[in-house]
């Protein structure tokens, strides 16, 4: 729904693709043009951890009740999926070992970030005393 030229999308490309599977929460319009949609998690049923560019904070987020009725996460969703693509081995860990990897780079080890401070502060700042250079030099 927010992609331009969607027409050319609905009319040109989708028709060329041998399946289409869509991870949603709610039945959107990719989802309706779908071969298969798979019942994403709400932020209430996964843990996480959100960031949203240019803002230098990261959050955390604990899951707070079970997914309901037949709902994963999305990354239980990819972890399942996975070996019959054949990257299982890529996604052979836990959430919470996936999460350390997600926090585990060279950024926000300057900058002090790791999961145990995220899991304790919830959200944290992303400053490691450096400028930030993001899109267009900012």
């Amino acid at each position: 729904g927010n992609h331009a030229d969607q027409k050319m999308w609905l009319n040109e490309v989708m028709p060329n693709l041998d399946f289409i599977a869509t991870c949603d929460l709610l039945m959107s319009e990719s989802a309706q043009h779908s071969d298969i949609v798979l019942p994403a998690a709400s932020w209430f049923e996964t843990t996480d951890i959100q960031q949203s560019q240019p803002h230098p904070y990261v959050m955390y987020g604990p899951k707070v009740i079970d997914p309901l009725y037949e709902a994963k996460s999305n990354f239980d969703i990819t972890r399942l999926l996975a070996p019959g693509l054949g990257v299982g081995k890529y996604f052979d860990c836990s959430l919470e070992e996936m999460l350390d990897i997600a926090v585990s780079n060279d950024f926000k080890d300057k900058a002090g970030v790791t999961l145990e401070l995220m899991k304790e502060k919830g959200v944290v700042t992303l400053h490691s005393g450096e400028p930030y250079i993001g899109v267009g030099g900012r």
